[in-house]
Protein backbone atom coordinates (compact mmCIF):
# COMPACT_ATOMS: atom_id res chain seq x y z
CA UNK A 1 0.00 0.00 0.00
CA UNK A 2 1.10 3.43 -0.78
CA UNK A 3 1.00 6.10 2.17
CA UNK A 4 -1.11 9.36 0.48
CA UNK A 5 0.17 12.83 2.00
CA UNK A 6 -2.45 15.38 1.74
CA UNK A 7 -1.78 19.09 2.32
CA UNK A 8 -5.11 21.30 2.50
CA UNK A 9 -4.66 25.17 1.96
CA UNK A 10 -6.28 28.34 0.86
CA UNK A 11 -5.37 31.26 -1.27
CA UNK A 12 -6.63 34.38 -2.76
CA UNK A 13 -6.46 35.61 -6.00
CA UNK A 14 -7.88 38.99 -7.65
CA UNK A 15 -10.09 39.36 -10.32
CA UNK A 16 -8.38 39.95 -13.97
CA UNK A 17 -5.05 38.91 -12.45
CA UNK A 18 -3.07 35.50 -12.36
CA UNK A 19 -2.68 33.59 -9.83
CA UNK A 20 0.09 30.55 -9.14
CA UNK A 21 -1.15 27.59 -6.92
CA UNK A 22 1.57 25.57 -5.31
CA UNK A 23 1.51 21.56 -5.55
CA UNK A 24 4.74 20.94 -3.63
CA UNK A 25 6.04 17.91 -5.37
CA UNK A 26 9.37 16.53 -4.49
CA UNK A 27 11.95 16.26 -6.64
CA UNK A 28 11.71 12.28 -6.98
CA UNK A 29 8.26 12.90 -8.42
CA UNK A 30 9.25 15.40 -11.28
CA UNK A 31 8.71 12.66 -14.30
CA UNK A 32 5.69 11.37 -12.59
CA UNK A 33 2.20 11.96 -13.07
CA UNK A 34 0.53 14.93 -11.89
CA UNK A 35 -3.10 16.22 -12.52
CA UNK A 36 -4.65 19.28 -11.04
CA UNK A 37 -8.26 19.50 -10.51
CA UNK A 38 -11.07 21.79 -10.48
CA UNK A 39 -14.50 21.46 -8.09
CA UNK A 40 -17.30 23.49 -7.41
CA UNK A 41 -20.44 21.90 -5.55
CA UNK A 42 -20.06 18.65 -6.13
CA UNK A 43 -18.67 18.87 -9.81
CA UNK A 44 -15.24 18.07 -10.50
CA UNK A 45 -13.01 17.93 -13.54
CA UNK A 46 -9.39 17.97 -15.16
CA UNK A 47 -7.67 21.60 -15.70
CA UNK A 48 -4.43 19.62 -16.82
CA UNK A 49 -2.55 16.62 -16.28
CA UNK A 50 1.53 16.38 -16.98
CA UNK A 51 2.10 12.45 -18.23
CA UNK A 52 5.06 11.19 -19.65
CA UNK A 53 6.89 14.10 -20.42
CA UNK A 54 3.31 15.44 -22.39
CA UNK A 55 0.86 17.98 -20.80
CA UNK A 56 -2.88 17.09 -21.84
CA UNK A 57 -5.60 19.60 -21.54
CA UNK A 58 -8.89 18.85 -19.20
CA UNK A 59 -12.30 20.47 -19.62
CA UNK A 60 -12.41 22.63 -16.97
CA UNK A 61 -13.98 26.23 -17.28
CA UNK A 62 -10.22 28.07 -16.94
CA UNK A 63 -8.43 25.11 -18.60
CA UNK A 64 -7.71 27.83 -21.70
CA UNK A 65 -6.36 30.10 -19.09
CA UNK A 66 -4.03 27.64 -17.41
CA UNK A 67 -0.53 26.63 -17.46
CA UNK A 68 1.31 24.14 -15.54
CA UNK A 69 5.01 24.01 -14.79
CA UNK A 70 6.76 21.10 -16.01
CA UNK A 71 9.38 20.80 -13.23
CA UNK A 72 7.55 22.50 -10.50
CA UNK A 73 4.20 21.25 -11.21
CA UNK A 74 2.62 24.86 -10.24
CA UNK A 75 -0.91 25.70 -11.52
CA UNK A 76 -0.83 29.35 -13.16
CA UNK A 77 -4.80 30.45 -13.71
CA UNK A 78 -4.46 34.00 -15.64
CA UNK A 79 -7.34 36.41 -16.15
CA UNK A 80 -9.17 35.57 -12.96
CA UNK A 81 -12.90 35.54 -12.83
CA UNK A 82 -15.42 35.33 -9.98
CA UNK A 83 -16.30 31.94 -11.23
CA UNK A 84 -12.97 30.37 -10.58
CA UNK A 85 -12.90 30.12 -7.34
CA UNK A 86 -13.36 27.08 -5.46
CA UNK A 87 -11.01 23.75 -4.45
CA UNK A 88 -8.42 23.08 -6.66
CA UNK A 89 -6.45 19.61 -6.02
CA UNK A 90 -2.86 18.23 -7.26
CA UNK A 91 -2.27 14.89 -7.40
CA UNK A 92 1.46 13.28 -7.68
CA UNK A 93 1.47 10.00 -7.60
CA UNK A 94 0.85 9.76 -3.43
CA UNK A 95 1.40 13.42 -2.87
CA UNK A 96 -2.06 15.39 -2.82
CA UNK A 97 -2.41 19.06 -2.44
CA UNK A 98 -5.91 21.03 -1.88
CA UNK A 99 -6.38 24.51 -1.97
CA UNK A 100 -9.47 26.73 -1.41
CA UNK A 101 -9.24 29.53 -3.79
CA UNK A 102 -11.30 32.71 -2.95
CA UNK A 103 -11.47 35.20 -5.78
CA UNK A 104 -12.05 38.37 -4.95
CA UNK A 105 -12.84 41.83 -6.94
CA UNK A 106 -10.58 44.50 -6.25
CA UNK A 107 -9.90 48.14 -7.66
CA UNK A 108 -6.62 49.62 -8.63
CA UNK A 109 -6.48 53.55 -7.74
CA UNK A 110 -7.19 54.54 -11.32
CA UNK A 111 -10.24 52.51 -11.57
CA UNK A 112 -10.95 53.44 -7.94
CA UNK A 113 -15.05 52.66 -7.87
CA UNK A 114 -16.84 55.65 -7.29
CA UNK A 115 -20.59 55.28 -5.65
CA UNK A 116 -22.67 59.01 -6.34
CA UNK A 117 -25.61 59.70 -3.93
CA UNK A 118 -27.50 62.27 -2.15
CA UNK A 119 -27.70 64.46 1.28
CA UNK A 120 -30.40 62.39 2.61
CA UNK A 121 -30.23 59.31 1.02
CA UNK A 122 -29.69 55.42 3.05
CA UNK A 123 -26.62 54.23 1.57
CA UNK A 124 -25.35 50.50 1.43
CA UNK A 125 -21.55 49.72 0.65
CA UNK A 126 -20.75 45.72 0.46
CA UNK A 127 -18.42 43.50 -0.27
CA UNK A 128 -19.00 39.80 -1.26
CA UNK A 129 -16.65 37.71 0.00
CA UNK A 130 -17.28 34.25 -0.83
CA UNK A 131 -19.82 34.08 -3.72
CA UNK A 132 -19.06 30.82 -3.96
CA UNK A 133 -19.69 29.40 -0.82
CA UNK A 134 -16.32 28.06 -0.50
CA UNK A 135 -15.61 26.57 2.82
CA UNK A 136 -13.73 29.16 4.79
CA UNK A 137 -10.84 28.14 7.06
CA UNK A 138 -8.92 29.66 10.16
CA UNK A 139 -6.20 32.10 9.54
CA UNK A 140 -8.29 34.67 7.13
CA UNK A 141 -8.58 38.18 8.67
CA UNK A 142 -9.60 41.30 7.09
CA UNK A 143 -10.81 44.80 8.51
CA UNK A 144 -13.12 47.97 6.94
CA UNK A 145 -11.53 51.67 7.29
CA UNK A 146 -12.96 54.50 6.73
CA UNK A 147 -10.95 57.96 5.37
CA UNK A 148 -13.06 61.53 5.56
CA UNK A 149 -12.36 63.27 2.17
CA UNK A 150 -9.65 65.97 2.70
CA UNK A 151 -8.72 63.47 6.13
CA UNK A 152 -5.96 61.86 6.39
CA UNK A 153 -6.85 60.12 9.38
CA UNK A 154 -8.11 56.97 8.97
CA UNK A 155 -10.91 55.05 11.21
CA UNK A 156 -11.40 51.24 11.75
CA UNK A 157 -15.38 50.87 11.43
CA UNK A 158 -14.98 47.14 12.26
CA UNK A 159 -12.91 44.08 11.87
CA UNK A 160 -13.57 40.24 10.68
CA UNK A 161 -11.96 37.17 11.00
CA UNK A 162 -12.90 32.88 10.62
CA UNK A 163 -13.74 31.50 13.78
CA UNK A 164 -13.03 27.75 14.63
CA UNK A 165 -16.60 26.79 13.24
CA UNK A 166 -16.17 28.35 9.85
CA UNK A 167 -17.77 31.27 10.47
CA UNK A 168 -17.07 34.82 9.56
CA UNK A 169 -17.32 36.78 12.78
CA UNK A 170 -17.63 40.44 12.65
CA UNK A 171 -17.08 43.15 14.99
CA UNK A 172 -18.24 47.06 15.46
CA UNK A 173 -14.63 49.04 16.30
CA UNK A 174 -15.90 52.46 15.80
CA UNK A 175 -17.85 54.59 18.44
CA UNK A 176 -19.57 56.60 15.11
CA UNK A 177 -23.56 56.09 15.49
CA UNK A 178 -24.49 57.65 12.03
CA UNK A 179 -23.34 53.89 10.23
CA UNK A 180 -25.01 50.28 10.92
CA UNK A 181 -23.91 46.60 10.36
CA UNK A 182 -26.85 44.79 8.90
CA UNK A 183 -27.18 41.18 9.60
CA UNK A 184 -25.72 39.49 6.36
CA UNK A 185 -28.29 36.33 5.50
CA UNK A 186 -25.26 34.80 3.57
CA UNK A 187 -22.49 34.93 6.34
CA UNK A 188 -19.98 36.25 3.98
CA UNK A 189 -20.59 39.41 3.35
CA UNK A 190 -19.26 42.78 4.78
CA UNK A 191 -21.92 45.44 4.63
CA UNK A 192 -22.12 48.96 6.28
CA UNK A 193 -25.41 51.03 6.18
CA UNK A 194 -25.90 54.24 6.17
CA UNK A 195 -29.02 56.14 6.86
CA UNK A 196 -29.47 59.95 5.74
CA UNK A 197 -25.86 60.58 4.21
CA UNK A 198 -24.25 63.82 4.84
CA UNK A 199 -21.55 65.91 3.08
CA UNK A 200 -19.44 64.29 5.69
CA UNK A 201 -19.62 60.45 5.74
CA UNK A 202 -18.36 60.82 2.32
CA UNK A 203 -14.67 59.72 1.90
CA UNK A 204 -12.83 56.31 0.60
CA UNK A 205 -14.15 53.12 2.32
CA UNK A 206 -11.57 50.64 2.14
CA UNK A 207 -12.15 46.60 2.83
CA UNK A 208 -8.73 45.09 3.25
CA UNK A 209 -8.52 41.18 3.42
CA UNK A 210 -5.85 39.06 4.66
CA UNK A 211 -4.59 35.43 4.21
CA UNK A 212 -1.23 33.66 4.54
CA UNK A 213 0.46 37.08 4.89
CA UNK A 214 -1.04 37.77 1.27
CA UNK A 215 -3.20 41.16 1.49
CA UNK A 216 -5.78 42.37 -1.05
CA UNK A 217 -8.07 45.12 -0.80
CA UNK A 218 -10.96 46.60 -2.84
CA UNK A 219 -11.48 50.74 -2.02
CA UNK A 220 -14.88 52.62 -3.05
CA UNK A 221 -15.16 56.29 -3.05
CA UNK A 222 -18.43 57.71 -1.64
CA UNK A 223 -19.36 61.31 -3.40
CA UNK A 224 -22.58 63.26 -1.89
CA UNK A 225 -23.94 65.43 -3.36
CA UNK A 226 -26.30 68.67 -1.92
CA UNK A 227 -27.96 72.14 -2.55
CA UNK A 228 -29.04 75.19 -0.97
CA UNK A 229 -29.95 78.70 -1.78
CA UNK A 230 -28.62 81.84 -0.22
CA UNK A 231 -30.89 83.78 0.88
CA UNK A 232 -33.04 80.76 1.88
CA UNK A 233 -36.69 81.56 1.48
CA UNK A 234 -39.37 82.65 -1.46
CA UNK A 235 -37.84 85.07 -4.04
CA UNK A 236 -38.78 88.86 -3.13
CA UNK A 237 -40.21 90.72 -6.47
CA UNK A 238 -37.31 92.23 -8.27
CA UNK A 239 -34.70 90.21 -5.83
CA UNK A 240 -31.53 88.07 -6.39
CA UNK A 241 -31.39 84.07 -5.04
CA UNK A 242 -27.85 82.37 -5.48
CA UNK A 243 -28.43 78.52 -5.82
CA UNK A 244 -25.69 76.79 -4.66
CA UNK A 245 -25.00 72.48 -5.47
CA UNK A 246 -22.24 70.58 -4.45
CA UNK A 247 -20.38 67.39 -3.69
CA UNK A 248 -18.40 66.15 -1.07
CA UNK A 249 -14.86 66.03 -3.23
CA UNK A 250 -13.18 67.15 -6.49
CA UNK A 251 -14.55 65.40 -9.63
CA UNK A 252 -12.62 63.48 -11.84
CA UNK A 253 -12.04 65.07 -15.38
CA UNK A 254 -14.63 63.27 -17.11
CA UNK A 255 -17.41 64.43 -14.48
CA UNK A 256 -19.17 67.93 -14.13
CA UNK A 257 -21.78 69.06 -12.33
CA UNK A 258 -24.32 71.20 -14.27
CA UNK A 259 -27.35 73.53 -13.19
CA UNK A 260 -30.39 73.66 -15.50
CA UNK A 261 -34.14 75.38 -15.18
CA UNK A 262 -37.06 73.43 -15.81
CA UNK A 263 -38.77 73.83 -19.24
CA UNK A 264 -35.70 76.76 -19.63
CA UNK A 265 -33.14 78.08 -21.74
CA UNK A 266 -29.98 77.52 -22.83
CA UNK A 267 -28.56 80.84 -21.36
CA UNK A 268 -29.85 79.39 -18.36
CA UNK A 269 -27.44 76.71 -17.57
CA UNK A 270 -24.41 76.73 -15.63
CA UNK A 271 -21.77 74.23 -15.73
CA UNK A 272 -18.90 73.81 -13.54
CA UNK A 273 -15.13 73.72 -14.32
CA UNK A 274 -13.18 70.71 -15.06
CA UNK A 275 -12.24 68.86 -11.28
CA UNK A 276 -14.39 71.66 -9.13
CA UNK A 277 -16.51 70.24 -6.80
CA UNK A 278 -19.37 73.37 -6.82
CA UNK A 279 -21.16 75.72 -9.19
CA UNK A 280 -23.23 78.32 -8.34
CA UNK A 281 -25.89 79.95 -10.46
CA UNK A 282 -27.83 83.66 -9.93
CA UNK A 283 -31.18 83.35 -10.12
CA UNK A 284 -33.80 86.56 -10.34
CA UNK A 285 -37.07 84.81 -11.60
CA UNK A 286 -39.01 82.28 -10.08
CA UNK A 287 -39.59 78.58 -11.04
CA UNK A 288 -37.69 74.61 -10.42
CA UNK A 289 -34.21 74.15 -11.45
CA UNK A 290 -32.54 70.81 -11.30
CA UNK A 291 -28.59 70.15 -10.78
CA UNK A 292 -27.16 67.39 -12.34
CA UNK A 293 -23.92 64.89 -11.89
CA UNK A 294 -22.94 64.25 -15.16
CA UNK A 295 -19.88 61.73 -16.00
CA UNK A 296 -19.21 60.79 -19.82
CA UNK A 297 -22.55 62.60 -20.90
CA UNK A 298 -24.30 59.99 -18.37
CA UNK A 299 -26.49 61.34 -15.41
CA UNK A 300 -25.33 60.25 -12.25
CA UNK A 301 -27.60 61.81 -9.72
CA UNK A 302 -29.62 64.71 -9.81
CA UNK A 303 -31.40 67.62 -6.96
CA UNK A 304 -34.34 69.81 -7.29
CA UNK A 305 -34.54 73.15 -5.90
CA UNK A 306 -37.74 75.08 -6.48
CA UNK A 307 -37.95 78.67 -6.15
CA UNK A 308 -41.23 80.57 -5.17
CA UNK A 309 -41.98 84.07 -5.20
CA UNK A 310 -42.41 86.23 -1.93
CA UNK A 311 -46.10 87.46 -3.04
CA UNK A 312 -47.02 83.46 -2.91
CA UNK A 313 -45.86 82.39 0.41
CA UNK A 314 -47.06 85.55 1.49
CA UNK A 315 -50.53 85.15 0.17
CA UNK A 316 -50.71 81.39 1.88
CA UNK A 317 -49.54 82.79 5.51
CA UNK A 318 -52.47 85.37 5.21
CA UNK A 319 -54.62 83.16 4.00
CA UNK A 320 -53.94 81.46 7.50
CA UNK A 321 -53.61 84.10 9.77
CA UNK A 322 -57.67 84.65 8.43
CA UNK A 323 -58.58 81.66 8.97
CA UNK A 324 -56.92 81.40 12.72
CA UNK A 325 -58.58 84.79 13.20
CA UNK A 326 -62.01 83.72 12.31
CA UNK A 327 -61.75 80.46 13.96
CA UNK A 328 -60.39 83.05 17.32
CA UNK A 329 -63.94 85.04 16.59
CA UNK A 330 -66.02 82.16 16.49
CA UNK A 331 -64.66 80.97 19.19
CA UNK A 332 -65.33 83.97 21.79
CA UNK A 333 -68.69 84.54 20.42
CA UNK A 334 -69.66 80.63 21.43
CA UNK A 335 -68.30 81.65 24.80
CA UNK A 336 -70.04 85.52 25.24
CA UNK A 337 -73.51 83.24 23.91
CA UNK A 338 -72.43 80.77 26.51
CA UNK A 339 -71.94 83.53 29.43
CA UNK A 340 -74.85 85.34 28.63
CA UNK A 341 -77.02 82.33 28.37
CA UNK A 342 -76.12 81.68 31.99
CA UNK A 343 -76.53 84.45 33.08
CA UNK A 344 -79.69 84.91 32.41
CA UNK A 345 -80.92 81.82 34.29
CA UNK A 346 -79.64 82.75 37.24
CA UNK A 347 -81.68 86.21 37.05
CA UNK A 348 -84.93 84.05 36.48
CA UNK A 349 -84.20 82.04 39.63
CA UNK A 350 -83.48 84.59 41.63
CA UNK A 351 -86.42 86.52 40.57
CA UNK A 352 -88.52 83.05 40.86
CA UNK A 353 -87.03 82.85 44.45
CA UNK A 354 -87.85 86.28 45.49
CA UNK A 355 -91.71 85.63 44.68
CA UNK A 356 -91.84 82.12 46.73
CA UNK A 357 -90.33 84.20 49.35
CA UNK A 358 -92.81 87.41 49.15
CA UNK A 359 -96.23 84.73 49.03
CA UNK A 360 -94.56 83.03 52.45
CA UNK A 361 -94.07 86.09 54.31
CA UNK A 362 -97.38 87.93 53.45
CA UNK A 363 -100.14 87.34 56.19
CA UNK A 364 -103.91 86.08 55.72
CA UNK A 365 -106.59 88.98 56.53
Amino acid sequence: LTAIMAQQEQQTGIVGKEVILSCKATNSQKDGTCTWKYKYKEHSSTIIRFFNVQVLKGKAPMTHRSEMNSNSKTLKVSDLSLDDAGIYTCECNSHVVTISLHVFKCFEEEHLEIIYTTAGNTVNLSWHLNSRKIKWKKGFTGKLNWEPQGNTAIHELLNFSVTTHQELHKTKKSNHIWFEIPESNTGSTIEVKIPKVQLNHSGQYKCQLEINSRRTESMRALVVMQVSANPAGPLSRGGKMTLLCQVSGPLPSNAHLLWERVNGTQMEMKKSKQHEAKVEVNVSAPGLWNCHLVEDNNRKISLNYTVEEAHVWNSYAVIGVIIGASVLVIGLACVCIITETGKKDGTSKTILAGKEDMSVSTPDV
